[in-house]
């Protein structure tokens, strides 16, 4: 059996998924999204790391909110797509689990739950890298899938549940949970569990974390969290109302010796 990142990434190597970003969302940053980098004093607006990028859904604003910018995906068809509309860019194909890049970033940006596609494996070498490439001081914004959304429990134990039930794409949405459902599991040690959610027609699997675990989480890779903020929120909070959370963290300055 195929892992779940090479499941995922083969879901995002497809044509529909690729129009569906091109088309289906807005160009312009979440309330949420935009509520965490305007937390983020001006003189540390320098340079942004913008991974996950998509059709290029966040690039427009970040552009404006930063000094300097780079884009990045792992598929190459997505960065195909954001070089259609932003041609003046820099849009790269890269993969946030080996970063092509030295310490400079004075933050990096991964939207739409975009770390929660891997193992934890996978996801632990990703914030390596995130701390890695951030200088002391720089900020870190993304968002994961929140363990303790109202739905999960449904989604994990019940083939049937009611988001099947979409009359246009009833069939296909069957059919790719029926691909999909047998390869959810939980780690509870962890506090992960792998998840065949709704998000692109039941086509993938991702992780829902447990937020207090993903916050220590982070300490270990030196990165200490300031805000969370729920999805559906218009300020620093989230329940199970959010199906995914926005964190906020910072990278610990080295101590100067006395």
């Amino acid at each position: 059996m195929t892992s779940i990142a090479v499941h995922n990434k083969g879901v995002y190597e497809t044509e529909r998924a690729v129009r569906v970003y091109a088309e289906r969302f807005p160009f312009v940053l979440t309330p949420a999204e935009a509520y965490c980098v305007g937390r983020i004093p001006d003189d540390a607006r320098g340079s942004i790391l913008d991974v996950g990028i998509g059709a290029g859904r966040t690039t427009w604003d970040l552009t404006r909110l930063f000094e300097s910018y780079v884009g990045i995906d792992y598929s190459e068809k997505f960065i195909s797509a954001a070089k259609l509309r932003y041609s003046d860019q820099d849009l790269r194909v890269a993969d946030a689990r080996s970063l092509p890049f030295e310490t400079q970033f004075d933050c990096v940006f991964f939207s739409f739950n975009g770390i929660d596609y891997v193992e934890l494996d996978d996801r632990t070498r990703i914030l390596s890298e995130f701390s890695r490439v951030l200088l002391p001081g720089g900020y870190l914004i993304y968002s994961t899938h929140n363990l303790h959304h109202s739905r999960v429990k449904s989604w994990l134990r019940s083939f049937w549940v009611k988001e099947l039930f979409v009359p246009i794409h009833r069939l296909r949405f069957i059919f790719n949970r029926w691909r999909n459902f047998q390869r959810q599991h939980c780690d509870n040690a962890a506090g992960i569990a792998y998840v065949n959610d709704p998000g692109l027609g039941f086509s993938l699997i991702n992780a829902y974390l447990d937020i207090p675990r993903e916050i220590i989480r982070l300490k270990g890779h030196g990165l200490d969290v300031e805000m969370t903020m729920g999805c559906t929120k218009a300020s620093a909070t989230y329940d199970s109302a959010d199906c995914w959370v926005y964190l906020m963290a910072r990278k610990r300055r080295p101590r100067l010796s006395q």
